[in-house]
């Protein structure tokens, strides 16, 4: 099967993709409009992916200074595009997200047959900023063969933008899922512990990048001054960079609980698990998202989670049985459930191993590949059926 597969590249989403695609038989052909080093470093992971082809066209963001050049750009991107399907003719068309240009252009340049994987910032939060934005996703959706959401409260969105779309054809499921090779309770604390110091220490982590607010880590941050009151053993791990990351730095500092928190940066795979088998608790204070992959390795690394309230993200966790869920924006609710949580060894148990019983069932990256295989070739089956 030949795949056309449209995205920067970059997210920790398309590395998985990679993973699974790898060694399938599967010929890929990457298609991205990413530049600089974004560029360079997918170049270095491509040789990684058997039979993957990279066709780039550099351009700047869509969504830059002038409206001419965001045109142009667009153009480009489309005429670049059909000229890469017509040459490859693929047998299905997966596209990244919509509004981050991938969706969007590929339905422009009528590549068919078009897979739509939809992340949640599309129709939860950039449908709402401009009729603009909306008329995107809305063209996008309506060229799209079937639609791959990876929580219910997803599709819910993406038929209250578009009403007509049949409901049959977006397929709740969850990609690509966790490598329970990697993510899992196997691997010992002690010596993460040891390095930091924190023998004898209950640890928190959160494992979200600090490139957006729509993650409300500041919302955390404050919820762990009062933790830190209640509970002075506790410490933190923060997984992930970004922007935000000196400001959340210069906040513990002036609280004067800068010694609590170890701010790791990016981390690969292997490390990030080590890191989550070395805490206590998991910690989430998002806005909102879709089904968080970084829940999902916490899950597998057999951690309970004290999560927000996102629709999401409560189709995966329920308040009180594998986890506790608080309001959004809310620190007090936050901190109060992290300091119950710290203090109950026993519920920590129980809940660590329910989360680890629905990884097994749900989340493996394999079997959730075997399902996407059979979601396409059905896709492509019943496509041929109409002759299209």
């Amino acid at each position: 099967m030949r795949v056309a597969y449209f995205s920067n590249g970059e997210t920790i989403h398309d590395q998985r993709f990679f993973d699974m695609f790898a060694g399938s038989g599967i010929e890929l052909h990457i298609v991205s409009f990413q530049r600089g080093l974004q560029e360079v470093r997918m170049k270095n992971r491509l040789p990684e992916i058997m039979g993957a082809q990279l066709h780039n066209l550099p351009l700047e963001s869509f969504t830059g200074s002038s409206a001419i050049d965001n045109f142009l750009n667009m153009v480009r991107a489309v005429v670049y595009s059909r000229r890469v399907v017509r040459k490859i003719r693929p047998a299905v068309v997966l596209a990244c997200h919509i509004i981050d240009k991938y969706g969007f252009i590929a339905a422009l340049a009528n590549a068919r047959p078009l897979v739509l994987l939809p992340g949640g910032t599309d129709v939860q939060i950039s449908a709402r900023k401009s009729k603009l934005r909306r008329f995107f996703i809305q063209f996008a959706v309506r060229r799209s063969e079937i639609i791959l959401a990876d929580a219910e409260i997803i599709k819910k969105e993406v038929l209250d933008l578009v009403p007509e779309y049949p409901g049959e054809k977006i397929k709740v499921t969850l990609l690509p899922g966790v490598d329970l090779d990697n993510f899992n309770p196997s691997v010992p604390k002690a010596e993460i512990v040891k390095e930091l110091g924190w023998e004898g220490k209950k640890i928190l982590i959160m494992t979200r990048s600090l490139i957006d607010i729509v993650y409300g880590v500041e919302y955390f941050l404050e919820a762990l001054v009062q933790v830190t009151r209640d509970f002075p053993d506790v410490r933190v791990i923060f997984c992930g960079d970004g922007p935000y990351r000196q400001a959340h730095m210069e906040f513990l500092k002036r609280h004067n609980i800068d010694g609590y928190a170890y701010f790791a940066g990016h981390v690969e795979n292997g490390t990030l698990a080590a890191f989550l088998n070395a805490a206590d608790i998991y910690v989430s204070s998002s806005l909102s998202d879709g089904t968080p992959l970084s829940l999902l390795e916490a899950m597998a690394c057999a951690l309970p989670v004290v999560v927000t309230d996102v629709p999401a993200v409560m189709e995966w966790i329920k308040d009180g049985d594998n986890g506790y869920v608080v309001p959004r924006r809310d620190p007090d609710a936050l901190a109060k459930k992290i300091v119950e949580l710290l203090r109950d060894d026993m519920l920590r148990g129980q809940m660590a191993q329910k989360n680890f019983r629905i990884a097994v069932e749900r989340i493996d990256i394999e079997k959730n590949f075997e399902r996407l295989m059979q979601t396409l070739c059905d896709s492509i089956s019943e496509r041929e059926g109409r002759g299209i």
